[in-house]
């Protein structure tokens, strides 16, 4: 496993997120005793994310596997519901009179740790 968290860190793979049913594999031996998981993911990095910006992964239903099909639509209008915002700073906007001001009232307003404040300022 430690070697594909590092493929997955070399490479700038994140999570693209998902919509549909939070799991994509069950073991439906007993009612009672079922188990569900998320164990199949997308992934995509930030050159993929500027190809594809509207694009949607759904978990759809499964039949016959024990894991759900994914599909990937790269031409959706609708955006994956349970997507990881990824912000980009882009150097331009440091050139931009009004930035620092705005950063500071921005981060004024936001509250938590500093990695939860950042993602409010995204």
């Amino acid at each position: 496993m430690d070697s594909f968290t590092r493929v997955l860190n070399d490479c700038c793979l994140e999570d693209v997120g998902y919509s549909g049913p939070w799991f994509t594999w069950e073991k439906r031996k007993f009612e009672d005793t079922n188990i569900r998981e998320r164990l199949d993911r997308g992934v995509g990095n930030p050159a993929w994310w500027n190809l594809f910006p509207h694009f949607n992964l759904s978990h759809m239903p499964h039949s016959f596997s024990d894991h759900c099909p994914l599909l990937l639509n790269t031409d959706s209008r609708q955006r994956s519901p349970n997507l990881v915002s990824h912000f980009r700073l882009e150097a331009s906007w440091l050139l931009e009179n009004s930035c620092e001001d705005e950063v500071r009232r921005l981060w004024e307003l936001s509250s938590g740790l500093v990695p939860i404040r950042l993602q409010q300022l995204s």
